[in-house]
C-alpha cells in the first residue's frame, strides 16, 4: 500500500486524517475543500466524517480518481510544474508532514483517525481585511451587521471531540479570524502543552498583538511555525488590513525573530499590491526575513481583487519585473516560487471588472472614512478611466 501510496497523483492523507471546522459549523477535509461535508448543528462529527460525501472523496481518490472536492490542488500541481510543491499543494504539504501514517488508513474508504486538526472557533479578529468577510472576522461582521456564529452547543461539541482526539493529532494549524484572540486557543494549547508539547503547530496571525495567553504558551513551545500574514507595508497594509497598524506588525515581527522558531510570510497577492508586492518582499528581506519564507497566493474572492483585473501593460511590467528578480535567485528558495507564481498569474486572460472593483472601493472609503485615491494613485491613474 505504501508504494501506491507514493506514486498516487489523486491520494491525499486528509479526507481520511484531517479535519476542518469552520466558525459556523460547517466541516470539511481541509480549508480549500469544495465540499461541505455538513455542519455540527445538525450532525455529530462522527457522523459528518463517516457521511456519504466524506466516504466517496475517500473511495475515489483509494479508484485513482481526482474528486471535484480536491480541484485546486490538483489544478496547482498540473500548472506548476517547477515549483516547490511540498509547498505550494495543501495536498502533497500534508503528505511530507503526516509521512507514513496515514498508510494504514488506505485500506478501503471507511476509515478515518483523526491527525490534522484544523478548527476555527469563531471568527474573533480585530481586523476586517478587504478580501475577507463576516465568516471570518468578528470585524466585518460588526461592520455589516451580521453576527452569525456557532451554537453554545455545537461549540461545546466541537471542544469535546477534539479533546477526545487530540491524542492522535500530528499537526495543528490555528488560524482564523485571529487565532491569538480565540480563549478555545487558550484551554487548548493548556491540554497540549500538558500532554503533547512536541506537537507541530503552525499558527496563522495577522501578529498585531502579542499581549495575550495565546502567544505566552506558544513562544515557550518547541515545534512552532509563525505564518505572518501582510502583502503591503505603511498606509497600503493599513488599508488592506484595516484597521491594523503596521508598526504593531513590524516590531512585533521582530519580536518573535527572537524565538527558535520558524517563520513564513502568507502574502495574499491582489489588485491592490500588484506592482508594490516587490518593494513589499525588499523590505522584509531587509529586516532579515529569509528568502525562503515567502509563500504568495492570488486573491480570486472578490473576483474584483483579482490581479487579473490589471490592464494587459501593466500585467506585463509586473510579469517583467518578477523574470528579472527570479533570474538572480540561483537558490530554489520559496520566494523564487513566488515569483514563478507571480509570472504564471500574469499570463492569465485579463478581467474587466475595475468599475466594480473602484464602486467598492468607494463603499469602504465612505464607510471607514479612508480615502483610497490617495493611497492607490496608480489605480485611478492607469486603471479607473
Amino acid at each position: 500500500m505504501s508504494v501506491k501510496y507514493l506514486k498516487s497523483k489523486s491520494l491525499c492523507p486528509l479526507p481520511f486524517a484531517g479535519i476542518y471546522i469552520e466558525p459556523s459549523g460547517d466541516v470539511k477535509c481541509c480549508s480549500i475543500s469544495k465540499q461541505t461535508l455538513g455542519n455540527i448543528h445538525s450532525q455529530s462529527i462522527e457522523e459528518l466524517i463517516n457521511g456519504d460525501t466524506a466516504k466517496n472523496i475517500r473511495r475515489q481518490m483509494l479508484e485513482g480518481e481526482f474528486p471535484e472536492n480536491c480541484f485546486e490542488c490538483y489544478n496547482k500541481e498540473k500548472n506548476f510544474k517547477n515549483i516547490n510543491l511540498n509547498q505550494i499543494s495543501n495536498r502533497l504539504y500534508h503528505v511530507g508532514k503526516l509521512g507514513t501514517a496515514p498508510f494504514k488508513l488506505y485500506d478501503n474508504e471507511n476509515n478515518f483517525e483523526l491527525q490534522q486538526l484544523d478548527v476555527r472557533w469563531r471568527n474573533t479578529c480585530n481586523g476586517a481585511c478587504v478580501y475577507c468577510g463576516p465568516e471570518l472576522s468578528s470585524r466585518w461582521a460588526q461592520e455589516l451587521n451580521d453576527t452569525k456564529r456557532m451554537t453554545k452547543d455545537a461549540m461545546e461539541r466541537s471542544i469535546d471531540y477534539v479533546y477526545d482526539h487530540i491524542d492522535t493529532v500530528k499537526t495543528l494549524y490555528l488560524c482564523g479570524g485571529e487565532p491569538m484572540m480565540m480563549k478555545e486557543n487558550v484551554k487548548l494549547l493548556e491540554v497540549i502543552t500538558e500532554n503533547n508539547p512536541e506537537l507541530d503547530i503552525r499558527i496563522n496571525t495577522n501578529l498585531s498583538n502579542l499581549n495575550n495567553p495565546v502567544y505566552k504558551m506558544i513562544k515557550d513551545l518547541p515545534n512552532i511555525h509563525w505564518i505572518l500574514s501582510a502583502e503591503a507595508s505603511k498606509e497600503r497594509f493599513e488599508y488592506i488590513r484595516y484597521p491594523l497598524r503596521w508598526d504593531n506588525f513590524l516590531n512585533n515581527f521582530k519580536i518573535i525573530q527572537k524565538l527558535p522558531h520558524k517563520i513564513s510570510l502568507n502574502m495574499s497577492w491582489n489588485i491592490l499590491n500588484g506592482f508594490g508586492i516587490f518593494d513589499f518582499v525588499d523590505l522584509m528581506l531587509s529586516n532579515g526575513l529569509h528568502a525562503n519564507a515567502f509563500v504568495l497566493n492570488r486573491v480570486d474572492h472578490p473576483r474584483y481583487y483579482n490581479i487579473c483585473n490589471l490592464p494587459a501593460d501593466m500585467l506585463a511590467e509586473i510579469k517583467t519585473e518578477a523574470e528579472l528578480r527570479q533570474g538572480r535567485l540561483k537558490d530554489p528558495f520559496m520566494l523564487k516560487y513566488s515569483y514563478e507564481a507571480i509570472i504564471k498569474h500574469c499570463e492569465e486572460p485579463t478581467m474587466n471588472m475595475q468599475e466594480e472593483l473602484r464602486k467598492q472601493l468607494g463603499i469602504l472609503d465612505t464607510r471607514r472614512s479612508l480615502d483610497s485615491k490617495k493611497i492607490f494613485p496608480e489605480l485611478y491613474e492607469r486603471v479607473f478611466h
